[in-house]
């Protein structure tokens, strides 16, 4: 079971691969790379281009809830719009629902395209509602 935390270590690592996605835009931007067959002046990219790779590569973010009765066999798989098999997730119990969380023993198990599985070692007495962070 691999799970991610975000301690110190992954906010580091987090901004390390923002970095990269701004390393890369430039990267790109220099070698005239970014949709060379888009309308443009001479080699250099039209700023639609550049808009767009630029927020393909931004991290998206989302909420979902878990109520109370969404649990079963202690399992919950929510559907999340933009999550792959192989992206990086950040998967947290909002403010509001980090005592019942942690009561739960809650956490992100899994996730597949379009869905996070969630796991708990008994079932909340109240919805938990998760803050998730999709890095692409």
């Amino acid at each position: 079971m691999n799970k991610k935390y975000l301690d110190y270590t992954g906010l580091i690592e987090y901004n390390s691969q923002i970095q990269g996605y701004i390393d890369d835009l430039i990267e790109n931007i220099v070698e005239d790379s970014i949709d060379p067959s888009s309308p443009s002046s001479g080699n250099i990219p039209t700023s639609s281009a550049v808009s767009a790779f630029v927020n393909s590569k931004l991290p998206t973010e989302t909420t979902v809830t878990i109520a109370v009765n969404d649990w079963s066999n202690n399992s919950c798989t929510k559907q999340v719009t933009g999550v792959t098999a192989t992206n990086t997730i950040i998967a947290a119990p909002a403010p509001v629902s980090i005592n019942t969380a942690a009561n739960a023993n809650f956490y992100c198990s899994a996730q597949a395209s379009g869905s996070l599985t969630f796991q708990v070692s008994q079932t909340p007495t109240a919805s938990i509602t998760v803050n998730i962070v999709i890095i692409n």
